[in-house]
């Protein structure tokens, strides 16, 4: 009689050559929809379970020039030069960016072809585990595993969920250099002046708090890069609501504005923020808008319905769903919205 590790040895394999064949077969579909623009059937078997591409006969779209409709990129500039502050980043950033400027030396002079091999790279390494043959279904059960051993260590990818605790996950944003980033608000703002439109730079909260004494700043830097943004556009006297600074004068508790399993606020906070937005235009720019009030609203509220991104990494082996409340106005109200090919013809129109 043949040893047992004959026969898992073989088994092993057998799993490994059927996924290896899915992820060919996936492959090819892929490839197809990207050709065609559409699915049939036999797409449709194959991605089964992705239902952003199996239905049948779906057309998938194509993008389209932005730059025709929204002609303020580097090309628009004015005679008026744009100001940036100096950052300081931290010591972990100069490392890290030393670190990575001596691979591309050393690797190769012309660091374009680094940063190719380095975009591929991720790429492959975020296509494989999303086309994974039911992959939810593995996540769940891996991660149940990992809950069972108490096997609990941490990612050092900022692409990782992490646990920030009271049942809360997050990703972590690195530091980033945001000079292009403010420059393009700042463009935007002057075509817009150009124009006679008044404009008005709101900055929304990320999922760390920024007055967090143990991530922010430490493992997350999006407060640090919200802020060296804010800091170049006060430069270049732009308007500015941050809405952080708005959350702490009025001591709400950050974390429970947003879903615990998602890097979004929640229904409820967007009803806030949009009458805070409101306040301020109405105080700076001389409006009479109506604020929002609960009772022009129906609340639907749906008990742990919402799974969000963190919480489809981590499966509901390691969390539960959110609650999920729909805000809709008790009023008839229409809703009209375009969506554009590359034609710049409108493919879809809603309302």
């Amino acid at each position: 009689m043949k040893n047992p590790v004959y026969y898992t040895t073989r088994l092993c394999l057998v799993i490994l050559f059927a996924f290896l064949l899915t992820y060919c077969l996936r492959i090819s579909a892929r490839v197809y929809t990207k050709l065609t623009k559409k699915t049939n059937k036999i797409v449709q078997l194959i991605l089964f379970d992705r239902d952003d591409l199996s239905n049948n006969n779906k057309k998938i779209g194509e993008s389209f020039e932005w730059s025709t409709f929204y002609p303020f990129g580097e090309q628009y500039l004015t005679d008026e030069p744009i100001k940036l502050a100096p950052r300081k980043y931290s010591n972990k950033q100069k490392s890290d960016n030393s670190k990575i400027q001596q691979k591309k030396i050393k690797v190769l002079k012309n660091g374009h072809l680094f940063d190719k091999i380095v975009d591929s790279e991720k790429k492959l390494e975020k296509w494989i585990p999303e086309n994974c043959i039911k992959r939810y279904f593995f996540l769940e059960k891996a991660n149940y595993i990992e809950t069972l051993v108490k096997w609990n260590l941490t990612n050092d990818n900022y692409n990782a969920t992490e646990n920030i605790g009271n049942g809360h996950f997050s990703g972590f944003c690195e530091e980033i250099n945001v000079d292009e980033l403010s420059k393009s608000i700042i463009r935007f703002s002057r075509f817009l002046k150009n124009e006679n439109i008044p404009f008005l730079y709101v900055q929304a909260p990320y999922k760390i708090c920024k007055y967090d004494t143990n991530f922010s700043g430490i493992f997350d830097f999006s407060n640090q890069n919200a802020d060296a943004v804010l800091e170049n556009l006060k430069l270049n006297d732009l308007d500015i609501l941050d809405l952080r600074d708005v959350i702490h004068a009025q001591n709400k508790n950050h974390y429970d504005l947003f879903f615990r399993t998602d890097h979004h606020w929640k229904p409820e906070t967007g009803f806030w923020a949009t009458n805070e937005i409101i306040k301020k235009i109405n105080s700076d720019y001389n409006l009479k808008l109506n604020l929002l009030k609960e009772e022009d609203f129906s609340f639907k509220y749906f008990n742990k319905t919402l799974l969000g991104s963190y919480g489809k990494k981590i499966t509901k082996a390691k969390t539960e769903p959110d609650d999920f409340t729909l805000i809709i106005p008790k009023k008839e109200y229409q809703i009209h919205f375009e969506v554009y090919d590359k034609q710049n013809k409108i493919a879809d129109n809603y309302g």
